[in-house]
C-alpha cells in the first residue's frame, strides 16, 4: 500500500504530456490522447480489489439468474457462479498485487510510451487471464448437469476475462485519475485562498504600521486637498499649532488663521505650485498657536494620490528652539568677537610683560648658575671638610685609644692586686676614669659612623629578657653605690627579637647611665619592658628633675647636652643621639616623656619582624 501511495504521489506529475505526447497534440486522436485517456498509472489497490470483487460477483449473479431462468434450476446456477466467481476472484487479485509489487517505478516515468502501457495494464489483463483459468478450473468440480465448454469457448471466457479486468482498471485509472486533478484542484484553491489572505492580512498589517509611524513620528505630517482644505493630521501636528485635528478637519490654513502676516506670501506661492504637481520645500513658516503664541515651522509639501484623491502630503518641523539658538548664537559670536577684541589687546600687553619677565629670567637663570657653581664649590668643600673630619676623627680615636689600652690594663691589674685602702680606691677611680674615657671615644667613632651611613648592625635571633637582666645585674651595683633604688618590671616570658645584642647592650646602658646621673641619692630608677602591637617595648624611668619641653624635642640631636645638665655633668652629648640612629636601624622608634619635677622616661620599641635597615 505504501508502495502505491507513492506511486499515486509521483504520478501527479507524470500525467502530463511528456516530449513525444507533445509531438501529438496537434491531432485530436493521437497516441498521447491515449495516454491520457488511459491515465496509465499504479491504482490503489484495496479501490481495484473492491471493484473487481463487486463487478465479478455482480456479472456472476446476472448471468446465473438468466441461465438458471433458461434451465429452470436458478438457486443451483447461482451457486455455480458464486464459486467460479469467488475462486477466479483470490488467484486475480493475488496476480495483479504482484505484478504491482514487482513493477520498477520507472516504467511510469514521462516520455515513454509503451511502458506505463504495459506496466498498468499488463497487471490487469495478466490478473483477469489467472482468474478465468482458475475459475474455469473450479467449475469442474461442480456436478456434471453443467454443459461442458468447449477449448474455444474457454478461450474466449479467459480472453474476455482479460479485457474484462483491463476495463476494470481503466475505471479505476480514471477515477482515481479524476480525484488527483480534484485535490490538485482544491489544492491549488486552498493555496490561492492562502495567499489572497496573507496578502490581504500583509496589505491591513502594512497600512497599521504606516498608521503608527504616520501617528507617532516626531515630525508634524498633515494632508489637506488641493482647495487647501486639512484632511489629516497626526499628534506632532496637533501639538505644533494646538488644535485637535477634529476641529481643524475641512479648514484652510488661511480660514483657521495658522499663518502669520509674513508667512502668506510663502504659503501661497507653495500652494500654487503643489496644483502644478510640483513639490516645495523646505519653506520657513511662522505659525499662530491656539494659545496664542508663535512657533517657526520648516515646511515641505508633496503632491500625493491616495485612494483616487489628489492631496497634498505637508511634512512640518518645529525649528523655533534652533531659531532661538542661532539668534542666541548670533549674540554670543558679537560678544565673542568684543572679547577677543579685548583678550587680543590684554595679550598684547601680557607679551610685553613676559618679554620683560623673560628678560629678568634670563638674568636670573644667570645669577642660578653662578649659585650653582658656587653651591658645587661649597658641596666639595663640605665633602672634603667631612673626609678630614673622618680622618681627624680616626686619628683621635687612635691617639686616644693607644694611651689609654694600658691604662685601663694597669688599672685592671691594680684592682686586682691591691687590698682593701686608699691605694685600692685610688686605682678604682683610675679605673673608672679610662673605662668612661673609653666609652666617650667609642661613642665619638660611632657617632661619626652614624652621621655618615656608616654604622651598620649585626642582626640575629636573641632574647631580650636574658640581655635586659643582664644589663640589670651589670648597673644594680652602681645604683646601690648611690643610694638608688633599681627596679625591675619584666613579664615571664619575651618573644625572640631578631637584633645585634651589642648595640642594643650599648643602647640599654646608655638610657641607664643617663638615669643614674639624673636620679638622686634614694631615687628610683625603674627598668620596664612589655609586648605591644607586633613589638618589644623597652622604657627606662628615673625620678630626676625631669626636661623641659623645650628640651625634649632636640635631645635626640647630636652635641646637645640642655640647658639644666652642663653645670653638674660632663659629656659630649652624643649618647642618645647614638641610641636613636642604633634603634632606627632595628627598624624600631625611639621617644621621651617627661615633666619637669616629676622625671624622664626613655623608652624605644623592637619590631618582632625587623624591616630591612
Amino acid at each position: 500500500m505504501a508502495r502505491l501511495n507513492r506511486y499515486q504521489r509521483g504520478w501527479a506529475k507524470q500525467v502530463q504530456p511528456g516530449p513525444l505526447q507533445k509531438s501529438h497534440q496537434e491531432s485530436p486522436v493521437t497516441l498521447a490522447w491515449a495516454l491520457r485517456l488511459l491515465a496509465p498509472r499504479p491504482v490503489s489497490f484495496p479501490r481495484y480489489a473492491v471493484m473487481v470483487c463487486t463487478g465479478a460477483v455482480f456479472c456472476a449473479i446476472l448471468l446465473s439468474v438468466a441461465i438458471g431462468i433458461q434451465h429452470n434450476n436458478i438457486s443451483f446456477q447461482v451457486r455455480a457462479a458464486l464459486l467460479v466467481a469467488v475462486s477466479g476472484i483470490i488467484p486475480a487479485l493475488l496476480v495483479f498485487y504482484v505484478l504491482q509489487r514487482l513493477t520498477p517505478t520507472s516504467m511510469y516515468r514521462p516520455g515513454s510510451v509503451w511502458k506505463p502501457l504495459l506496466a498498468s495494464y499488463g497487471s490487469y489483463f495478466a490478473g483477469g487471464l489467472a482468474g478465468a483459468v482458475v475459475g474455469i478450473e473450479a467449475r469442474l468440480v461442480i456436478p456434471g448437469d453443467l454443459e461442458a465448454l468447449t477449448e474455444g469457448q474457454n478461450l474466449a471466457i479467459i480472453f474476455l476475462m482479460g479485457l474484462a479486468f483491463m476495463l476494470l482498471g481503466l475505471i479505476v485509472n480514471r477515477v482515481e485519475a479524476r480525484d488527483e486533478r480534484i485535490r490538485e484542484h482544491v489544492q491549488d484553491l486552498e493555496s490561492e485562498v492562502a495567499r489572497r489572505r496573507e496578502a490581504e492580512d500583509e496589505s491591513r498589517s502594512s497600512e497599521e504600521r504606516l498608521r503608527v509611524l504616520f501617528e507617532y513620528a516626531p515630525i508634524a505630517y498633515y494632508l489637506n486637498d488641493l482647495g487647501g482644505r486639512f484632511v489629516d493630521g497626526n499628534r506632532a501636528a496637533e501639538e505644533m499649532v494646538g488644535y485637535r485635528r477634529e476641529d481643524m478637519i475641512g479648514k484652510s490654513f488661511f480660514e483657521a488663521g495658522l499663518l502669520s502676516t509674513e508667512s502668506v506670501p510663502k504659503a501661497a506661492e507653495a500652494f500654487a505650485r503643489n496644483l502644478q504637481g510640483q513639490p516645495t520645500g523646505p519653506d520657513e513658516l511662522v505659525l499662530n498657536r491656539n494659545d496664542g503664541s508663535q512657533v517657526v515651522a520648516e515646511v515641505w509639501t508633496y503632491p500625493v494620490r491616495v485612494g483616487g484623491q489628489d492631496l497634498v502630503l505637508g511634512v512640518a518641523r518645529d525649528i523655533t528652539e534652533r531659531r532661538i539658538a542661532e539668534e542666541g548664537l548670533r549674540k554670543a559670536h558679537d560678544e565673542l568677537e568684543m572679547r577677543v577684541q579685548q583678550r587680543t589687546a590684554e595679550l598684547s600687553e601680557t607679551t610685553r610683560l613676559l618679554e620683560i619677565q623673560v628678560a629678568e629670567r634670563t638674568l636670573a637663570e644667570e645669577k642660578l648658575q653662578e649659585l650653582y657653581a658656587q653651591e658645587r664649590e661649597l658641596r666639595q668643600r663640605i665633602e672634603l671638610d667631612m673626609e678630614r673630619r673622618i680622618e681627624f676623627t680616626r686619628a683621635l680615636v687612635h691617639e686616644l685609644k693607644t694611651p689609654l689600652t694600658p691604662m685601663i690594663a694597669s688599672s685592671d691589674l691594680l684592682v686586682e692586686e691591691l687590698e682593701e685602702g686608699p691605694m685600692l680606691s685610688l686605682a678604682r677611680n683610675i679605673r673608672r676614669g679610662a673605662a668612661n674615657l673609653n666609652r666617650r671615644v667609642d661613642e665619638l667613632l660611632d657617632a661619626a659612623r652614624g652621621e655618615l651611613g656608616l654604622l651598620e648592625v649585626k642582626c640575629h635571633d636573641m632574647d631580650p629578657l636574658g640581655l635586659l637582666r643582664q644589663v640589670a645585674a651589670h648597673v644594680a651595683a652602681v645604683a646601690a653605690a648611690n643610694r638608688q633604688s633599681l627596679v625591675l618590671d619584666f613579664p615571664k616570658a619575651l618573644p625572640v627579637v631578631r637584633a645585634d645584642a651589642t648595640r642594643l647592650q650599648q643602647v640599654l646602658l646608655n638610657l641607664l647611665d643617663n638615669a643614674l646621673k639624673w636620679t638622686p641619692e634614694g631615687g628610683t630608677i625603674t627598668l620596664t619592658a612589655t609586648q605591644s602591637d607586633g613589638a618589644v617595648v623597652i622604657e627606662v624611668s628615673d625620678s630626676g628633675p625631669g626636661i623641659p619641653e623645650e628640651d625634649q624635642e632636640r635631645v635626640f640631636e647630636p652635641y646637645y647636652r640642655g640647658k639644666s645638665g652642663t653645670a653638674r655633668f660632663d659629656g659630649l652629648g652624643l649618647g642618645l643621639n647614638l641610641c636613636k640612629t642604633i634603634v632606627e636601624l632595628h627598624g624600631g622608634t625611639i621617644w621621651i616623656r617627661s615633666q619637669p619635677g616629676e622625671g624622664a622616661t626613655f623608652g624605644f620599641s623592637l619590631p618582632l619582624e625587623p624591616q630591612s635597615p
